[in-house]
């Protein structure tokens, strides 16, 4: 069964809300059986049309059904909830919070890219000419990160931050690391960052890192490249396999006290392995942008270059089988003052590698940013 908007309306194209309720109700009986079937049907009336008795029909079926609908849930929340927040965003108006003149309940459209894996939109609000990029989140997920290279388009392409803060972004340490975590490939990007860091952070930085990674240690930004050179020959990522580390440069990590006490946790055993080593610099900079006092700070960074250009739909499903979206944003309207619901501090870098029980060795994907 697939619920994806692309197989379930027509993408690539402005739509309005009916037809996409229409397309919903002719396709929903080619993808689901019952009690599925009844329960997306139920979701897309509510949403179209909400009412006392729409809402009390589906926590009736819900928790006639609950253990069936359940085994479908992710499926229901990650693919025919971005549909069903479109839906959300235009008829609640889940963003005139933000945007309080518009009017997206009469006017607004909706788009959907055919794309899975189009940089931070998953749907598209249009009202008249203007677009609203979506990401959708689902509540208490893991969502996927924000590429270092999205970020970094964000803030160049911005046409609201001022060009005085612009520059002051871009002259930031964060920044800097983003734009190796950009231009580097996933095996060398952290080793890359943390010997930035170590040759151009100024002291006080320095200070909260040593609880993560002793900084005196760490290589310069030259020896790294020395060592690092031919780190494609001492990791297989198709593999999942690593060669043993027997270089000079990375010595002093791999014998200081933060390095043991990591590998304890870690599955890193007695001969230490390149892998070993990369995923360690992904959880350094994990930690050093998460916990407080953090070393590495996104936040404001992050909230700056999705002013006014992404918006967040968040879904969340209640013990009666009924969907709550949640808009977040930030948004500094044409001579406003800057409206947002965002948080600073919840923003940090997260590494998406991983170490296998087996030894292999999951790095595949960069490090991003997670909202």
């Amino acid at each position: 069964m697939s619920l994806k908007p692309k197989d379930m309306i027509v993408t690539n194209k402005i739509v309005s809300v009916d037809d996409v309720t229409k397309q919903l109700n002719t396709n929903i009986p080619k993808k689901a059986k019952d009690p599925v079937r009844t329960y997306l049907e139920l979701l897309v009336e509510h949403y179209d049309n909400p009412t006392t008795k729409s809402k009390e029909e589906i926590k009736k079926h819900y928790i006639a059904n609950k253990t069936a609908i359940n085994g479908q849930m992710s499926l229901i929340k990650n693919d025919f909830g971005e549909i069903l927040g479109g839906i959300a965003t235009v008829k609640q108006e889940l963003l005139k919070k933000f945007y309080s003149k518009v009017p997206f309940k009469t006017k607004g459209s909706l788009e959907y890219p055919t794309a899975a894996n189009e940089p931070l939109k998953d749907y598209s609000v249009y009202v008249g000419k203007d677009e609203y990029i979506i990401s959708a989140k689902i509540a208490g997920a893991t969502s996927n990160t924000v590429k270092p290279q999205d970020v970094i388009s964000l803030i160049e392409k911005s046409k609201v931050i001022p060009p005085k803060r612009k520059k002051e972004l871009q002259s930031t340490l964060e920044y800097n690391l983003l734009k190796i975590l950009q231009e580097e490939n996933t095996l060398r990007g952290p080793a890359a960052a943390l010997s930035y860091f170590k040759d151009n952070a100024p002291s006080a930085m320095k200070s909260r890192m040593n609880k993560h990674i002793e900084v005196n240690k760490i290589p310069s930004y030259s020896q790294f490249q020395k060592e690092f050179a031919d780190i494609s020959s001492n990791i297989s990522v198709s593999q999942k396999t690593s060669k043993p580390y027997r270089g000079t440069a990375y010595k002093g990590i791999v014998e200081s006290t933060k390095f043991k006490e990591y590998g304890k946790t870690h599955g890193v055993g007695k001969i230490v392995n390149w892998a070993d080593i990369v995923l360690y610099f992904e959880y350094v900079i994990q930690n050093a942008s998460k916990q407080t006092p953090k070393a590495l700070d996104f936040g404001d960074l992050f909230i700056d270059a999705i002013t006014s250009q992404v918006h967040y739909v968040k879904l969340s499903i209640d013990s009666s089988g009924i969907p709550v979206f949640e808009a977040y944003a930030s948004v500094t309207p044409p001579g406003g003052k800057n409206i947002s619901n965002f948080d600073a501090k919840d923003i940090y870098i997260r590494s998406k590698s991983s170490k296998y029980k087996d030894g292999r060795y999951r790095l595949k994907d960069k490090i991003g940013i997670q909202t």
